[in-house]
């Protein structure tokens, strides 16, 4: 979901077929922006922090369905504390390829000067 400014993100633990097929797919790769549908995910308990992402289980490899690419969607080029490339989403549509995360850290940056 590319709602803005924030994305909602889910991690999908993929089990069984479903990891076989998806979880390590090095003849045919998921690309990257891809829009898939998740058919019949079970629903996994949350942390209870406010923070944590929702998380969803699937076992078989036909309750992931890819059904094309967004050229909308493109990721952070922001650099993590780490060193490491941020691997956000975000709307390239909406003119920067910054995530919210790094847009609010750049702003509290500009507000300080």
């Amino acid at each position: 979901d590319m709602v803005f400014p924030k994305p909602n993100t889910l991690s999908l633990q993929l089990f069984g077929s479903a990891c076989e097929k998806w979880g390590m797919e090095e003849e045919e790769p998921v690309p990257s922006a891809a829009v898939i549908a998740i058919l019949n995910p079970t629903l996994l308990p949350g942390r209870g922090d406010a923070e944590s992402r929702a998380a969803l289980r699937v076992s078989y490899d036909t309750q992931v369905v890819i059904l094309g690419t967004c050229p909308a969607v493109g990721f952070c080029t922001a650099t993590k504390k780490d060193g490491m490339k941020c691997s956000m989403p975000c709307d390239r549509e909406r003119g920067q390829t910054i995530c919210y995360y790094h847009n609010l850290h750049r702003s509290a940056k500009q507000a300080n000067l």
